[in-house]
């Protein structure tokens, strides 16, 4: 999916969840100017992995993000909505 006003492009990654991380310090690294807020993203974040507020060490969490058109933002299983 492309932002029509920035022209950049939703993608999604897996995030190996360490000893200490929250679903709101995830979300600081990888929210951006195209959503409506931190609340409304960890809504995102929650509603594509089934959690709720609890997420688990040595665990996967999927989280988008938008990225330029063409830009990886690292190279561990990333696609494009």
């Amino acid at each position: 999916k492309t932002d029509t006003d920035t022209g950049r492009v939703k993608r999604y990654t897996s995030v190996y969840i360490e000893e200490g991380d929250t679903l709101w310090s995830i979300a600081e690294q990888y929210i951006s100017e195209e959503y409506d807020g931190m609340d409304s993203y960890i809504r995102e974040l929650k509603q594509m992995n089934h959690v709720n507020d609890t997420i688990y060490a040595g665990c996967y969490l999927t989280v988008s993000y938008y990225a330029e058109t063409g830009d990886w933002q690292n190279s561990r299983n990333e696609w494009e909505e």
